[in-house]
């Protein structure tokens, strides 16, 4: 009786936790970069941009945004602005970028799955289904970097491995870079009070 009740309960504990699994992903070095347009080059690891980086110091220069709208994203789980250098400076002309990185999720039941991100200069986002099912491309914050945009990806996302990519446009012959974090929530929706 006593380890039927042990096996119980460990049962419990496992289910729990597969039903409470989160899937989180964010901009760091496992993400690939790709240049479109002049100087284009293949694939390859993206480089994590360092910190104080052109980034916070136009911020706290200008003094439009105090704290950073992304400053919530540094201090969860290693979050980094990427780019093409360490320096989140473009080398050579202005161009195009894409920014991907696969994810998998887990069967069970998923409730929400948000991207937050912003870019320098504009971006786009989609997700590519474990299917290979392409969801249609999803604009990114208006307002440049001064700004963070929630996504709900919720609605294309599968179980299995599924890849998000992120379309980075940039337009002024200065610096480049994208950061983001996205989260797969399982069994209840989640609800988010706070838009930073």
């Amino acid at each position: 009786m006593n380890k039927l009740l042990v096996l119980f309960v460990f049962i419990a504990i496992l289910f729990n936790f597969s039903v409470s699994l989160t899937v989180r992903i964010w901009s760091d070095s496992m993400t690939t970069i790709e240049r479109i347009g002049p100087g284009a080059y293949p694939p390859r690891p993206a480089t994590v941009v360092t910190r104080p980086n052109q980034w916070d110091t136009v911020i706290s220069t200008v003094g439009r945004l105090k704290p950073s709208p992304w400053s919530k994203l540094y201090n969860s789980d290693g979050v980094h602005w990427i780019g093409e250098t360490c320096s989140g400076r473009q080398i050579g002309l202005l161009a195009t970028y894409y920014y991907r990185r696969g994810f998998t999720v887990p069967s069970g039941g998923i409730g929400r799955a948000t991207i937050w991100i912003t870019a320098d200069d504009t971006c786009m986002v989609r997700v590519i289904n474990s299917m290979g099912v392409s969801s249609p491309w999803l604009p990114g914050p208006r307002n440049y970097f001064y700004e963070l945009k929630r996504i709900d990806i919720t609605d294309y996302v599968t179980v299995g491995r599924d890849s998000i990519e992120i379309k980075v446009i940039n337009r002024c012959d200065s610096s480049t870079g994208v950061i983001y974090y996205l989260s797969v929530d399982y069994d209840d929706e989640t609800e988010y009070i706070h838009t930073y």
